[in-house]
This record gives structure tokens, C-alpha cells and sequence, in this order.
């Protein structure tokens, strides 16, 4: 937490200094830098929040909706944050985001780059058809292979077969991070090894 003590000031209190002009003087700066951190609370935004923490790479929890995961941002644009876990990565619609848990107060009032939705990045990954856990924002989860993207849906591939779900209904997308899917025993599994998504050519993404 920032403290409102001058270095200074508090030297020459200690040493008696006499000069009530100067007193005043410390007392108006202290008033002044109190004021500033009061407006910076006042404007500051979930946007700017997440792009401060993005660029600090403080360990963060994010809840969104019923669903919580914590890890390292690594990335956040307008519509899209990518949280990096110890074993996977979360993208998380910013829309979704209800709350943020950090190990010190964050006051930002920035906007966030531009950048592609969930959607989109999901697009892009396709071709890859990664494991994923779509998270839904009524508490469920489909977790198999992706397929495909349509307009407005996303197919998913099970053991009993084939899941398509609504994209307007995502709260989040939980991928197997590249070292996990490629680590013997993993949560991938060995025969899942490609599995694994690398985000390195999202890196464009990034936070500012």
C-alpha cells in the first residue's frame, strides 16, 4: 500500500524545522497526492485493471461466473484476456469477467488494445483441433477435441459423439498448455501430445 509520508518531510519534522510556510507546503503536496490516487480510482476500469496486471505479470484469480482460474496474464486486447496457468491456458471473453482477486490494488483507466474475439482465435485453432474445455456460463462444460467453428457455434467432439455449442455462451476456453500436452503422464495423455496449443503466433495480442 502506498504511504502518504515524504522522506523529506518527515526528516525535517524530526529535526524541528521552524518554517511554517514549508509546513503548509507538505501538508498541500500530501493533499495533492491523495487527490490524484482518489481520481484514478474513481476512473478506473476492469479494462485497465487487467492490462495493468497484464504488464506487471502479477499471479491473478479471475472469476468468471461460476468458474475461477488463476495463473499469469498474459495477454489482454478489447474483447479477450489470456490467462497462463501451470498447466494450461484460459481464454477468457473480457465480457465474462465478473471479478479479479490481485496481491495489490489496481487502479487503470487505459483501454486495452484492439484485437480478434474468442471467436476468432478459436477459428484460428481449429485446424489444430486442440483439446478444450468449453465453460459455459449456466455452470456446465464440454470437454473433447475441437472440430469446427461455425457462425455463431463451435462442434465438439466426445467419446458419444458430436457437441455443438452456442459461442454467445462461453464464459470461458481452457486449452492444455504445449508443455503439459507434451509431458509423459500429463493430463493430455501421450497419444495427445499435439494436443497442446502454442499461442506463440497470438503473441500480437499482446498487452500494450
Amino acid at each position: 500500500m502506498a504511504r502518504d509520508d515524504d522522506p523529506l518531510d518527515a526528516l525535517l519534522a524530526a529535526l524541528g524545522h521552524p518554517d511554517d510556510e514549508w509546513a503548509a507546503a507538505s501538508a498541500e503536496r500530501r493533499r495533492h497526492r491523495q487527490s490524484l490516487r482518489q481520481l484514478a480510482a474513481q476512473s478506473s476500469t476492469l479494462a485497465g485493471v487487467l492490462l495493468t496486471l497484464a504488464e506487471r505479470g502479477d499471479a491473478v484469480a479471475l472469476r468468471c461466473g461460476p468458474w475461477a482460474h488463476g495463473g499469469r496474464l498474459r495477454s489482454v486486447t478489447e474483447s479477450l484476456a489470456i490467462l497462463e496457468g501451470a498447466a494450461e491456458l484460459v481464454l477468457l471473453p473480457t465480457a465474462s469477467i465478473t471479478a479479479v482477486r490481485a496481491e495489490t490494488a489496481v487502479a487503470d483507466d487505459r483501454l486495452p488494445p484492439t484485437g480478434p474475439d474468442l471467436a476468432t482465435v478459436l477459428a484460428a485453432l481449429a485446424g489444430e483441433h486442440p483439446r478444450v474445455r468449453l465453460q459455459l456460463g449456466d455452470g456446465n462444460e464440454v470437454a473433447g477435441t475441437l472440430l469446427d467453428l461455425g457462425k455463431d457455434v463451435a462442434r465438439v467432439q466426445q467419446a458419444s459423439g458430436a457437441v455443438i455449442v452456442r459461442l454467445s455462451a462461453l464464459a470461458a476456453c481452457v486449452l492444455p498448455s504445449p508443455e503439459s500436452a507434451a509431458r509423459p503422464g500429463g493430463a493430455a495423455g501421450a497419444q495427445d501430445n499435439a494436443s497442446g496449443v502454442d499461442l506463440t503466433s497470438l503473441d500480437d495480442l499482446g498487452s500494450g
